[in-house]
């Protein structure tokens, strides 16, 4: 009983270490995407905006900024909640499986919306109403379609599963930043008063679902740190 008493203690410890571990790359990326944003608005839209003191303020008490580091937070934790599982060597069951997938299909999602706005912007598109109700359902449709496909392709390997999907999203942001980039540069030379926020809503989108899936290698190394520094405690667990 003792023997059973002092694993289960290791086992609880092993939990809140993983999951303090995961907490913790959450708030680092929260941190960076703050800190980038104000010379991320510098570069995009040079002159016309500027960054002193009193509109960083601004930026930094609006609500919905600190809306969207707190929804950036619940997603890379939610795409951490496999590797936290692969991490404790638990048996992985069907359902933790999902809070990952949907997060990774909801960046995707936010992939397509920041890819539409750059492409409507840069080309000069029609923006009207029906426009307005079409991108975000097909913005739902593609955060369910990809999340279905992570899901499926978790289902042998999990662990491989967080791997593949960050890979996915990378190589997706990528592409996206490489339509979104030029769309700002073509739109930035119109010099039109208001030219450039939605090409820069495709920067910021493509910049923020890169460093998100980044979120599982940055785990996984600190993972790494963690079990050497307590090897006893990883090796009782085993």
């Amino acid at each position: 009983m003792d023997t059973l008493g002092a694993m289960r203690v290791r086992s609880g410890q092993s939990t809140t270490a993983m999951n303090r571990w995961a907490v913790r790359v959450c708030i680092l990326y929260v941190l960076i995407i703050a800190v980038l944003t104000p010379p991320a608005i510098i570069l995009a839209f040079g002159e016309k905006v500027t960054m002193r003191p009193k509109e960083l303020l601004e930026l930094f008490t609006a609500w919905q900024f600190w809306l969207l580091l707190a929804v950036l937070f619940i997603s890379q934790y939610a795409l951490l909640c496999t590797p936290v599982d692969v991490a404790r060597r638990r048996p992985e069951r069907r359902g933790p499986l999902w809070p990952t997938v949907v997060a990774g299909g909801f960046m995707a999602g936010l992939l397509f919306i920041g890819l539409v706005a750059a492409v409507v912007e840069g080309l000069q598109l029609p923006f009207e109403s029906p426009t307005l109700l079409v991108v975000p359902a097909l913005a739902v449709v593609s955060w369910i379609a990809w999340a279905v496909a992570f899901h499926r392709a978790g289902k042998a390997d999990p662990a491989r599963m967080v791997s593949r999907q960050s890979n996915w999203l990378i190589k997706g942001s990528a592409l996206e930043l490489l339509v979104a980039v030029p769309m700002h540069v073509l739109t930035r030379h119109r010099n039109e008063c208001c030219a450039g926020f939605l090409t820069f809503t495709g920067l910021a989108t493509g910049m923020a679902v890169m460093l998100f899936a980044f979120g599982p290698a940055v785990f996984f190394l600190f993972v790494e740190r963690w079990r050497r520094l307590q090897p006893a405690a990883m090796a009782a667990d085993e």
